[in-house]
């Protein structure tokens, strides 16, 4: 009989690339992207805010492009994830029309239990 060892690789959640947008000024109705990418094993779960307030979401084991209204803050948003490879994603945050309270500091958290990362984006007024 042949004994078999198996190593599960863990990994601490990285946000790795350059943001597509660190610091925007944005046009009223204009559509914004902010694109989180990341690695992590086990799969790390994303979340994200604005200014503190953590945005409603799915879970990111599948692709989900739902569009949500946070009343409080009057923003209509989607939040998608995928599977790059085994162990890098990407998720986007989509502000799917901008306006006064669009503006503020984002972030994309992600964390798994080896550890978190994060990354900001602001988006200012004109």
């Amino acid at each position: 009989m042949r004994n078999t060892v198996s190593f599960l690789n863990t990994v601490a959640p990285v946000i790795f690339g350059s943001p597509e947008v660190k610091q925007l000024v944005h046009d009223n109705r204009q559509k914004i992207n902010l694109i989180c990418r990341y690695y992590g094993s086990p799969e790390p779960i994303v979340t994200w805010s604005k200014d503190n307030v953590t945005f409603e979401q799915t879970s990111n084991k599948k692709f989900r492009n739902d569009t949500f209204l946070l009343p409080s803050l009057n923003i209509s948003y989607s939040i998608t994830f995928e599977r790059k490879t085994s162990c890098t994603f990407e998720s986007t945050f989509r502000i799917q029309t901008m306006n006064i309270d669009s503006v503020g500091k984002y972030e994309c958290r992600v964390d798994n239990a080896y550890g978190t990362s994060r990354t900001s984006y602001h988006i200012e007024g004109k």
